[in-house]
């Protein structure tokens, strides 16, 4: 028995054992100290054996190991610091939706930027101009020169108007220019003569008239174009009947010519040429031969005078024809033209001429 469990022998026996279990260790991929430990190709790593180039599920220095991403890199899903994961929003990136200070998201303003359809402050909007460059762009194109008759330029409107501020002179009206064929308008003058080419042009110059005068409003364009006030026999111009200076244009009725009879309901005459030929479109005749000429209003028949109080159209060659004129002196007193002549008068002259007939 001492002989079988002799100590000494025992402690020797445990000694190989160990010694040979951490060589066999080595061998099979553990218990390594350094790569001779290890058999073939194989390397000893952190008391290991392991082949070259190859692990059990973890990386060595510098490799990466399955599915786990080196610092700095991207994992599925993961992101490290400073990139960004799928889905996830990193630091100074854009979530989904929504914008970093001073970037604009779909939809929405940050601050300085523009958000669709509205200007900034200080620039225009599509279509508006600026109210000074619109100002400063503003051309007038009424000009009053180009303005039918008296009509003048309104400037608020940029048209030409009727409106007695801008067609007459301030405190002067037509009575003052003591014609017919004379007006006080803005557009020609004081006491001028307004043209025409038709009697259109010479409507409104009654705007101009004193407001309390009753003087006709008849306005119409000679064959001189010249406007007029007035229209012969057929309303209160030369042959018109009368009882007063103020129921004529003219301003001057008479009730009998050379002493003659009355005339029936008078008749409207002037001794002023320029109002007789160009204001009513009469005739001058100077039945006295040289001293006292008388406008008659002009006519080709009856038509146009008044038959009814006795006034026909009468033919100065008849005074010719009758012994009271030679052809030379009716063309001198009486012009050859045909005339609206009260028989009253046309009696009392043949009665002082002693014509042979």
């Amino acid at each position: 028995m001492s002989k079988l469990f002799n100590p000494a022998l025992i402690l020797v026996s445990l000694i190989f054992l160990v010694s040979c279990t951490g060589s066999t260790s080595g061998e099979s991929g553990g218990g390594c100290t350094k790569d001779t430990d290890c058999k073939g190709e194989r390397i000893c790593v952190e008391g290991e054996c392991v082949e070259t180039g190859d692990s059990d599920g973890d990386a060595s220095d510098g490799d990466l190991s399955d599915g786990d991403p080196p610092d700095g890199d991207e994992a599925d899903g993961d992101a490290s610091d400073g990139d960004q994961a799928d889905g996830d929003q990193a630091d100074g990136d854009d979530p989904d939706g929504d914008a970093p200070d001073g970037d604009a998201s779909d939809g929405d303003a940050s601050d300085g930027d523009l958000p669709d359809g509205d200007p900034a402050d200080g620039d225009a909007s599509d279509g508006d101009l600026d109210a000074e460059e619109e100002e400063e762009e503003y051309i007038p194109t009424c000009e009053s020169h180009d303005c039918p008759g008296i009509k003048m330029c309104d400037p608020t409107i940029d048209q030409c108007t009727t409106n007695p501020l801008y067609i007459c002179l301030e405190d002067e009206y037509n009575q003052e220019c003591g014609s017919q064929l004379l007006f006080a308008t803005a557009k020609f003058g004081r006491c001028a003569p307004v043209p025409c080419a038709i009697d259109e042009d010479c409507r409104y110059i009654e705007a101009c008239d004193e407001p309390l005068s009753t003087d006709s409003l008849t306005f119409v364009c000679t064959q001189d174009d010249i406007c007029r006030r007035g229209g012969g026999s057929t309303d209160n111009g030369v042959g018109a009947p009368c009882e007063w200076n103020d129921d004529c244009s003219t301003n001057y009725c008479v009730a009998a010519m050379l002493g003659s009879e009355e005339i029936p309901n008078g008749y409207c005459t002037t001794d002023d040429e320029g109002v007789c030929e160009f204001a009513e479109g009469g005739h001058m005749v100077d039945m006295s031969e040289g001293g006292d000429p008388r406008c008659f209003a002009a006519c080709d028949d009856d038509s146009a005078c008044r038959p009814e109080d006795g006034i026909h159209c009468f033919d100065p060659n008849n005074l010719v024809t009758w012994g009271c004129l030679t052809e030379e002196q009716m063309a001198q007193f009486w012009g050859g033209v045909k005339i609206c002549l009260p028989d009253v008068v046309i009696t009392r002259y043949r009665s002082v001429k002693e014509c042979a007939r």
